[in-house]
């Protein structure tokens, strides 16, 4: 398993939890434009809270990475804010916005289901979808 935030400090607080854990992963410092993999390297690829921050006009980006790391038949999950909350201005996981940003030609998308997600913040309302590559 491979874990990557641009934030050090997310990754020595994941890196705490996984030791905890007795989980091995190989943690990461990088940007989802700017992935370090070769094509095809992955299955499966889990975002927990990073779709919904990334802006309309960059999210079309975020899928091409996607698509790059994975395997043909591989997926996606992608688990975000169905609406902004108060201060924070999440960019929500919505069909049109999944849709619009995972080209029908290269991707099938599964149902949207309601979910709530933790954080250290509380839980808000969220969405999760998986996508399979094609």
């Amino acid at each position: 398993m491979v874990g990557i935030d641009l934030s050090k400090r997310a990754l020595k607080l994941a890196r705490e939890r996984a030791n905890k854990a007795k989980v091995r992963i190989d943690w990461i410092v990088g940007s989802v434009f700017d992935l370090p993999f070769k094509d095809g390297t992955f299955d499966y690829v889990t975002d927990r809270g990073l779709f919904h921050l990334i802006e309309d006009a960059d999210r079309a980006r975020y899928s091409s990475g996607m698509f790059s790391v994975l395997r043909r038949g591989g997926r996606v999950v992608i688990r975000g804010a169905s609406q902004e909350m108060g201060q924070d201005r999440f960019n929500p996981v919505t069909e049109a916005a999944v849709d619009k940003a995972f080209s029908k030609r290269k991707w099938r998308r599964g149902t949207i289901v309601p979910i709530l997600l933790s954080s250290c913040a509380g839980t808000i309302d969220a969405r999760l979808v998986i996508l399979k590559r094609v």
